[in-house]
């Protein structure tokens, strides 16, 4: 990110969706996504993510992978209480 207010703008945008998707920005061909694990007061203890080559990986943030993601951040959540 070439600035704060950019890395506050892909923050606030992290916060609404839920999620943060990456398509081959820092390594051409590599795709990620990632969801945020928050406890019961919305604090941050981990984070969930898959990385994986473009034609391997879906990264569209309706695909069954994020929605995978973030069904894993729930039930990790119901783990730790």
């Amino acid at each position: 990110m070439k600035s704060e207010a950019e890395a506050a703008r892909k923050l606030a945008d992290v916060r609404a969706r839920g999620f943060s998707l990456v398509r081959g920005d820092l390594i051409r061909g590599i795709d990620a996504m990632a969801v945020p694990v928050l406890d019961f007061k919305k604090d941050l203890v981990a984070v969930l993510a898959a990385v994986g080559p473009s034609k391997n990986i879906d990264v569209s943030s309706n695909g069954k992978s994020i929605r995978e993601l973030k069904l894993a951040a729930k039930k990790f959540v119901s783990q730790i209480g």
